[in-house]
């Protein structure tokens, strides 16, 4: 049973004090060592089951420092991916990540600002060393260090460059997110093209920010998702260690504050593409998610199981 006593607001953990004073008591957390998730075949027999294995460096700051994924097709196939991070403090430093017990990739988290936010990371693939992916952050410090910025320059061949960058603008109840690609080859930098646009309608819940509404278009098609929330606490909204080392996935369904019981997609633009999933759980302690079923219509296409 993985728990500690922490206090969560505005994103920031605090640890509880356990003193003979006069303290309010903090709430017990509870981090998730194991999430299993199974996924209903469209057609025919065959399953896809993953089984995520958590094991912490720190509990009273949600960060990971081995996380296995075990893939299994109803066929009998499968793989398993183990991330690995190692932390100076708090901050993490690398991680090594190995498929099937073969090294694959090495991720290096160069830089930090003066609060804790990565700046910049770099990805050595395995076997090739002289192509690396150079990640770039940047923050806005006047408003919650939100994401300003975030670049990804990839060397794909000696003297070929491809960088893509994605550009964060705030409003009161809307954030918009730019994403362009442009090359950069013998020198010569191509025009910058806009490949996609997401817009986030967001609603301030008791100083915690909920997605309610994400539309994203790209490549001529326009998708838009509608979410409603349980209430509860979503097990990987604690994972400080995703935050720090991908800082991108604040505004992912998967890290919203709690969990999402219906999602809505409609395509405007596009007939026969619709659909609604809602998912029904149960909960351990009354606040965290134990089992849930999702279904489209009355079919269901997923399970999950949490252990804590």
């Amino acid at each position: 049973m993985r728990k500690v006593f922490l206090l969560i607001t505005a994103g920031t953990f605090f640890v509880a004090c356990n003193k003979e004073d006069k303290q309010p008591q903090m709430p017990t957390i509870y981090f998730a060592d194991k999430i299993v998730e199974t996924t209903l075949p469209e057609m025919g027999t065959q399953t896809l089951t993953t089984e995520h294995l958590y094991q912490y460096a720190n509990l009273q700051y949600g960060l990971v420092k081995k996380h296995t994924a075990v893939v299994k097709s109803g066929s009998g196939g499968g793989s398993t991916t183990v991330e690995e991070t190692s932390y100076n403090g708090t901050s993490p430093m690398e991680t090594v990540v190995t498929v099937d017990n073969v090294k694959k990739m090495v991720v290096k988290y160069d830089r930090y600002d003066d609060r804790g936010r990565l700046l910049q990371k770099t990805t050595l693939n395995e076997g090739a060393a002289n192509l690396p992916i150079i990640e770039k952050y940047s923050y806005q410090y006047n408003d919650g260090l939100a994401l300003r910025e975030h670049s990804r320059e990839e060397k794909i061949a000696a003297g070929e460059t491809v960088y893509r960058v994605a550009t964060y603008t705030y409003g009161q109840t809307e954030i918009v997110v730019k994403s362009s690609v442009y090359t950069v080859t013998n020198g010569t930098t191509s025009s910058a093209v806009v490949v996609s646009e997401d817009k986030y309608s967001v609603e301030r819940v008791y100083n915690t920010s909920f997605i309610r509404k994400h539309t994203q278009t790209a490549n001529g098609e326009t998708c838009e998702s509608t979410f409603r929330y349980d209430g509860k606490t979503n097990p990987k909204f604690l994972l400080l260690s995703d935050k720090l080392t991908k800082p991108e996935v604040i505004f992912q369904k998967e890290y919203a504050r709690s969990n999402v019981v219906k999602e809505a997609v409609t395509y405007p633009n596009i007939s026969g593409k619709d659909y609604t999933e809602e998912t029904l759980y149960e909960y351990f302690k009354e606040e965290y998610p134990l089992n849930a079923v999702t279904k489209t219509g009355n079919k269901t296409i997923k399970t999950k199981n949490f252990t804590y």
